[in-house]
């Protein structure tokens, strides 16, 4: 959000996600939760955001004059001392656009901010449009609200801030003397996660992983998984100038996607920069190269992981093929894949000329003893296990890890 040059922001959250993203990219933010905010300042900001719901700072149980909504008597309470936040609103929609983004069209909230809008957007002229970018698929609420001169599509938040990095409309933050590669080619931000702050940002939860969830990159980090040989291979191979690509095959269930977050996890240490693609939306092989030239120039690594590589690989044919000719090794190419998906398919001639393909089925044993290991001396696992497979010693352990799998 902080990569535009919106007129205003306008939330009905009274968390501050917003404000901390804002504080990321170092822009100032100048915040209203009710009327009693608008006062004279001399000070230039950034941008203006506008909390119609009050904020989690500001309560009348702290002795503050503003209150945060959260029951028809908190609105009727506060209705009169946000008259500004709409009066600034109308003022806004005089010559702009307003999107107005919500889970679904079912909400009464929606409801009631599209209706103010409408209303507002008559007042101020009507010569704005108002669209609405809704995540749950509602076509016949939808069809109600386009015969009242709305625009409605469907989708999430990653999408829409995908869409408009590619519509054309420049961001604010200048990429050249950025150190991050992503500030060039912003509109893979949607599309990718950062490890780095993907292990920063949570704490590790062995019970949710226990409970069937997949290994997150803070549990990985934290040493609640045993490290696949697999991994040390690949990661020995990247350190290798001439390597583009690392493909790990094998089949569904078998660890493919956990054994590569290892690699990413250790290459993060080593001072790589890190990400992953997600989703379902296409690899865009010519943004990717850009990230490519930039980490040459700078003398940086990267890695790119991409989960499911057979529904990618057209891109990533075009990537693989730009790397070899632009002879740039800095950016290193990491698929997960399974065999009957990735074998019949038909890929460029640089994947097996600049990378290698690597084979993960049952354990092996050393990986046993990195499971027993894991089992002996990380106490979060040890509570889980039972206490007759405890009881045993090392050898009796082993064997019968052996034969379950």
């Amino acid at each position: 959000m902080p990569l535009y040059n919106w007129r205003s922001i306008y939330t009905t959250n009274y968390d501050n996600l917003i404000e901390q993203c804002y504080d990321l990219r170092q822009k100032s933010l100048k915040i209203y939760s009710s009327d009693f905010d608008f006062t004279s300042e001399s000070r230039a900001f950034d941008n203006h955001l506008f909390k119609v719901h009050g904020t989690i700072e500001k309560d009348e149980c702290d002795g503050s004059q503003s209150r945060i909504i959260l029951t028809d008597s908190d609105y009727t309470k506060t209705a009169s001392y946000r008259e500004q936040i709409w009066d600034r609103l109308r003022n806004d929609l005089n010559g702009s656009h307003l999107v107005i983004i919500g889970h679904s069209l079912a909400d009464l909230h929606i409801k009631e901010i599209i209706t103010r809008a409408l209303n507002l957007n008559t007042k101020a002229g009507g010569a704005g449009r108002v669209w609405l970018l809704i995540y749950t698929e509602d076509e016949n609420r939808a069809a109600l609200y386009e015969q009242q001169g709305l625009a409605v599509c469907f989708g999430g938040i990653d999408q829409f801030f995908g869409a408009l990095a590619k519509s054309g409309i420049s961001s604010s933050i200048p990429s050249k003397d950025s150190p991050d590669p992503l500030d060039s080619v912003s509109a893979l931000r949607p599309l990718v996660t950062e490890v780095d702050h993907a292990v920063k940002a949570t704490p590790a939860d062995f019970s949710a992983m226990f409970s069937g969830w997949p290994a997150s990159y803070p549990d990985i980090s934290a040493g609640y998984t045993f490290r696949r040989s697999v991994s040390d291979e690949v990661i020995a191979y990247f350190d290798e100038d001439h390597s583009l690509s690392a493909t790990v095959i094998g089949a569904s269930g078998v660890g493919k996607t956990t054994a590569c977050k290892h690699i990413l996890v250790s290459s993060i240490v080593k001072g790589w920069k890190c990400w992953e693609h997600i989703g379902t939306e296409s690899l865009d092989a010519d943004l990717w190269e850009k990230v490519a030239d930039h980490l040459r120039e700078h003398g940086e690594v990267g890695v790119l992981f991409v989960d499911d590589a057979h529904l990618h690989l057209q891109g990533l044919n075009d990537l693989i093929d730009a790397l070899a000719i632009g002879n740039n090794g800095h950016l290193k190419i990491l698929l997960a894949t399974s065999r009957n998906h990735w074998m019949p398919r038909v890929k460029t001639s640089n994947f097996f000329r600049h990378g290698r393909s690597y084979t993960l089925s049952s354990l092996s044993d050393a990986e046993i003893e990195r499971l027993l290991d894991l089992v002996d001396k990380v106490p979060a696992v040890k509570r889980l296990v039972e206490r007759d497979f405890i009881g045993f010693d090392r050898t009796a352990r082993r064997r019968r890890l052996v034969v379950r799998s």
